[in-house]
């Protein structure tokens, strides 16, 4: 009888053992299946998100060195209109080199996509709301040199240079956040094999 409630307890104590394993493990898988479906909805919204920044991004800067064509072609009409003596030679020298070119360079309009000053300076603050305030320091302070530049109501020959300088930064500083960005995914997807890589 003694050897009965020895196998007796030895199986209740391998039971319960079996079952605090199981509860252990349930609560293991359950925990990193939360985990991970987290994270893999975290990558899957930076995904999207980068997508977001690459679109606007082109668009933003489009847009931006359309206009700052635009002002250089006003600043040449309006030295056209009121020509310095040094200009007369010059102009009289590029139509001597260039007879047959006739100038056909008009202001850049894009008729299916119209914008105005105001949308451009409204898509500058919607994409420097996407941005980072800690990380993105450099790319929202080139974003608010566009917006107060757009803002202003007469801009000088020096802002135009200085637009087509921090358009160049611009465009460097947001391809080095994407890839920043998508490296970040990478080790994201490594991290957690959502797709077997």
């Amino acid at each position: 009888m003694v050897e009965i409630y020895k196998i007796g307890t030895l199986t209740a104590i391998v039971t319960i053992l079996t079952f605090l394993g199981t509860i252990t493990n349930i609560i293991y898988t359950r925990k990193n299946l939360k985990t991970s479906k987290f994270i893999e909805v975290i990558t899957l919204e930076r995904i999207k998100w980068l997508d977001i920044i690459r679109i606007e991004s082109s668009t933003l800067i489009t847009w931006i060195s359309g206009s700052i064509e635009i002002y250089k072609k006003e600043e040449e009409r309006i030295e056209l209109e009121n020509p310095s003596q040094a200009k007369i030679n010059q102009i009289s020298f590029e139509y001597q080199q260039n007879y047959y070119n006739p100038l056909t360079n008009l202001a850049f309009v894009d008729e299916q996509n119209k914008w105005s000053k105001n949308d451009l300076i409204r898509n500058l603050h919607l994409f420097k709301l996407r941005l980072n305030p800690i990380e993105d320091k450099e790319i929202i302070a080139i974003l608010d040199f566009f917006i107060k530049l757009y803002s202003e109501e007469k801009v000088t020959k020096e802002k135009i240079n200085l637009a087509e300088k921090h358009t160049i930064t611009l465009t460097l500083k947001i391809q080095t956040l994407l890839k920043n960005e998508w490296e970040k995914v990478k080790k994201e997807v490594k991290g957690n094999n959502f797709f077997n890589l």
